[in-house]
């Protein structure tokens, strides 16, 4: 019995280092994660490779979706409301004007103090570290890890600002001690 105890163990060792070693070395990464606002639970979807990132946010009747670009160097942000507004809006924005409204803007300084941590975890097979955000009014610990074959300095520089110091792809975010977004799946 304990051998079969022993072999179990062993192989979902190995499976979770064969998954985290596909996805890191993947040119591509698409991640699910269900994030836990104050009254309700929805999913969001991000993309990421060294061309763009794609994120989708999907909240009962809207929707909205960006594109940032790295070759063009543009922003493309696209929202809808189902049902209640057939309509889209869409608004774009290069990078420049992006990085002006952003030195103005609070919103897209939260004056973090950066700390990484010694901790790890596995999150949908992917071995993370930690790192820890913190300012005035908020502690953020971000779980993540570092893709080989995608560029981790820019991925959050315009699109979830706060996280743009994260040296890789998030997995979960906790946010004063409280759980707000988890990753569920993570695709190459």
């Amino acid at each position: 019995m304990k051998n079969i105890g022993l072999f179990l163990l062993i192989c979902v060792f190995l499976c979770s280092s064969f998954v985290s070693d596909e996805i890191s070395k993947s040119k591509q990464i698409q991640v699910t994660y269900v994030n836990y606002a104050a009254t309700q639970e929805y999913k969001t979807s991000d993309y990421f490779s060294n061309e763009k990132c794609q994120y989708e946010y999907l909240i009962a009747d809207y929707r909205m979706h960006i594109d940032v670009d790295f070759e063009q160097e543009m922003i493309t942000s696209s929202s809808t409301f189902y049902e209640k507004y057939a309509n889209t809006d869409k608004v774009f924005s290069s990078f420049d004007q992006f990085e002006k409204r952003k030195a103005i803007d609070t919103l897209y300084n939260p004056n973090f103090t950066i700390t990484p941590t010694e901790k790890s975890k596995v999150i949908c097979g992917i071995q993370c570290e930690n790192i820890i955000l913190s300012n005035a009014e908020n502690v953020y610990s971000v779980w993540y890890f570092k893709p080989e074959r995608i560029k981790n300095d820019r991925i959050y520089t315009y699109i979830h600002t706060y996280f743009e110091d994260v040296p890789g792809v998030i997995l979960e975010i906790n946010l004063n001690g409280d759980l707000v977004k988890q990753a569920v799946s993570v695709e190459s």
